[in-house]
């Protein structure tokens, strides 16, 4: 695609009797996947609202000491593309219930208005534990909500409950201990 420029007035007319060209621009389609993956680490159906099912997480490593990172894969499945830009919160709860750890970002890195539906997005995190985490157990947890409203979306299990908080607490803990 040409990639031009007009300059106008306030009043909208132009100042310049051709448009100025900027230079080209190549449009790339991003790859899509469609098919889950055979081994989606740990299998979960979640249904979050009607736009996208997570089908599967997997955590690095469930030991760690103050100061790592600790991987977190998500495996999601779009039922319809949303009308809306959503983003994944992932929580690091401490022993006391706080956060000590969070990150905010697109499923995939990717606008949820470009999704199509039975799209299969696998979504990363590196969660960094502060260098002054007291030993003891942690709880992941996730979700996801529209970044206009920054409300959570309802969450709904597959035996059709909806989860406390709009949010999925990983079941297994991640255990810190003293380096």
């Amino acid at each position: 695609y040409a990639l031009q420029m007009e300059v106008v007035d306030g009043d909208g007319r132009s100042l310049h009797p051709l448009p100025i060209q900027l230079g080209q621009l190549t449009v790339i389609s991003p790859h899509r996947l469609f098919t889950l993956p055979e081994d989606v680490g740990q299998p979960v159906w979640l249904h979050f609202d009607d736009w996208i099912s997570l089908r599967g997480y997997e955590v690095g490593t469930m030991t760690a000491v103050p100061g790592d990172s600790v991987q977190l894969t998500l495996v999601w499945q779009v039922d319809r593309q949303p009308d809306e830009i959503l983003s994944t919160f992932v929580h690091l709860l401490g022993p006391e219930g706080h956060i000590v750890a969070q990150g905010d970002q697109w499923p995939g890195g990717l606008p949820g208005t470009t999704w199509a539906a039975g799209q299969v997005i696998i979504d990363e995190y590196a969660i960094e534990l502060p260098e002054d985490a007291p030993a003891g157990m942690y709880h992941i947890v996730l979700g996801l909500y529209p970044a206009a409203s920054g409300v959570r979306l309802p969450i709904v299990g597959e035996d059709g409950a909806a989860l406390p908080g709009d949010q999925f607490v990983l079941p297994q803990p991640l255990e810190v201990v003293a380096r």
